[in-house]
């Protein structure tokens, strides 16, 4: 018994790392790299004006990742403490898709599940500003912490009135029920892009 306990253990441990290997194949920025140049592909075939929207975290910043401060409000605002307002790491690749769509002559708007509060909008705002990102629309969670599905709802209110072009996400929330392309994005849970523009 004792003379196959060490083969079978190496067979095993050798087994693992194979499987290991093709599991890591798939990485997050590699996702990323490929999400940012089928979304670029894409708007480059839209019209002039069409919405293209983003969500906040884990889109285009990751807010796990404070990278500095930048103060706001006068010296009166909030007792005479100027709120210091967090600066997240940009996501680079979706960053370059925001860029890219805004000089493409794009309208962008921006719904998050923060609450809509202005300390969240200051933040979404501060880390814009910070990075030279344009935003035309700006939405945030009514009834936080409840999602309520309010993003698709918000979605299709507004392609009612302007066509959308695509929808870019972390999460499902952000892409469900949509009658356009999208881009829902790789997370470190589950590190594959999944869109509608490999169809």
């Amino acid at each position: 018994m004792s003379t196959f306990a060490l083969p079978l253990g190496i067979f095993f441990a050798g087994l693992f790392l194979i499987v290991g290997k093709e599991e890591s194949m798939v990485s997050v920025p590699g996702e990323l790299d490929r999400a940012r140049t089928l979304c670029i592909n894409w708007i480059s075939k839209l019209p002039k004006g069409s919405v293209i929207v983003f969500d906040f975290d884990d889109t285009l910043f990751d807010p796990n990742t404070v990278i500095g401060h930048v103060h706001a409000g006068g010296r009166d605002f909030a007792h005479g403490d100027r709120k210091a307002l967090p600066l997240y790491r940009p996501i680079v690749q979706i960053v370059d898709v925001l860029k890219y769509a805004v000089s493409s002559g794009m309208y962008i708007t921006l719904i998050t599940a923060r609450p809509n509060t202005n300390v969240s909008r200051s933040i979404v705002m501060a880390n814009f500003k910070h990075n030279h990102m344009k935003l035309h629309e700006y939405y945030a969670n009514d009834h936080y912490p409840r999602l309520q599905n309010f993003k698709s709802v918000l979605r299709r209110n507004i392609s009612i009135v302007r066509p959308i072009g695509l929808t870019v996400g972390d999460a499902w929330s952000d892409v469900n029920e949509s009658t356009y392309h999208w881009a829902k994005l790789p997370t470190r849970k589950d590190p594959i892009l999944y869109t509608s523009l490999t169809k």
